[in-house]
């Protein structure tokens, strides 16, 4: 007991500093380049991820039903098996008022909820495809209603996208694929929806970027499409390619593509606190149950000690953390991780 209240007399001090707010609808500029940026304009863009310190990691989706890790679990569980339970998606019991107050009361500064994670299946309402959530016995815009929950508190509403879609046609793994259909037809769309139908996205935090197919080329065009949107939006540094490596993953996963015009705005790290960094802003992602980042039941819950230690660290070398959770199928959150937040 006397350890766990060392930990969080420290996790106060690191939320003493004030949270400096950011203008949200900072008018886009004239012959607006969303590749050149001065560093006081950057560090204006920033500031607010900066100052945070602690944001939620939200993973609900229709894998719930069937209490296998998204996505991940696809290929083992069976893409045919796998793909259907949106059809028993109901979430009955969920209430993005609830959540986001329960963030907010806990400390949680920003919110980030995944649109489509590698599965391909949309929890918005899309016009790309009839694979989404509008087309499960819940039927409504999931992500519509934490935006505007979000617009209604003080914890700012962020984004993960994965630049793969193992579910779609139109995406390609293999080295050389073309994936200017998949560009076109999918990922603009959807980055089009999620930025101009949702109000302001304090974040795009993406993923997916290892697979042969996307290029740094790939990233450059998306990067700056997006910021087309938004202006004021950070996206995150998976929207390039993922830099080569040899053993350990985590250290690149939050790195910048190793080419003089990489793109990103600040690193997502996962698993991983790494260095003292403040050339731009980051984030480290740690899942509150070490069985996964989705609804895999039964859930254990890391001890305390760990997840305070790991914010202290983070917030000791300029980052933040992003603490995930996993919602159960019905759209509550469960007892044990709903008391470490």
């Amino acid at each position: 007991m006397e350890k766990v209240n060392f930990w969080v007399v420290c996790a106060m001090l690191v939320f003493q500093a004030p949270v400096r707010a950011l203008a949200d609808d900072m008018p886009t500029p004239a012959n607006f380049d969303p590749y050149k940026e001065t560093p006081a304009e950057f560090d204006a863009r920033a500031q607010w991820l900066r100052d945070a310190k602690l944001g939620v990691f939200v993973h609900w989706n229709p894998s719930s039903v069937i209490g296998q890790e998204i996505s991940w679990s696809r290929k083992d569980y069976g893409p045919a098996k796998y793909d259907q339970p949106y059809k028993q998606f109901r979430g009955e019991h969920f209430n993005a008022d609830e959540w986001i107050k329960f963030f907010h009361e806990s400390g949680i500064r920003y919110a980030v909820f995944v649109p489509k994670h590698h599965d391909g299946f949309c929890m918005f309402d899309t016009k790309t495809s009839d694979y989404n959530i509008m087309h499960s016995p819940f039927g409504r815009d999931y992500i519509k209603e934490v935006a505007t929950a979000c617009a209604k508190s003080d914890v700012r509403f962020c984004l993960y996208y994965s630049v793969l879609d193992w579910w779609n046609p139109k995406y390609s793994s293999a080295a050389g694929a073309d994936l200017t259909s998949y560009m076109n037809d999918v990922f603009k769309p959807h980055m089009k929806e999620l930025l101009t139908h949702y109000g302001p996205v304090g974040y795009v935090w993406f993923d997916g970027n290892w697979e042969e197919s996307w290029t740094h080329a790939y990233g450059r065009e998306m990067y700056g499409y997006i910021r087309s949107l938004q202006p004021a939006t950070l996206l995150g540094n998976r929207v390039d390619r993922r830099p080569a490596y040899h053993g350990d993953w985590r250290p690149v996963a939050g790195a910048f593509f190793n080419a003089p015009d990489a793109v990103g705005d600040f690193q997502a790290r996962e698993m991983w606190v790494g260095n003292y960094y403040t050339n731009k802003a980051w984030d480290s992602c740690y899942n509150i149950s070490p069985n996964g980042w989705s609804w895999t039941p039964p859930m254990a819950v890391r001890p305390l000690n760990d997840l305070i230690r790991w914010l202290i660290q983070c917030a000791g070398r300029d980052g933040g953390m992003l603490l995930g959770v996993s919602p159960r199928t019905d759209g509550t959150i469960d007892p044990p991780q709903a008391a470490r937040l």
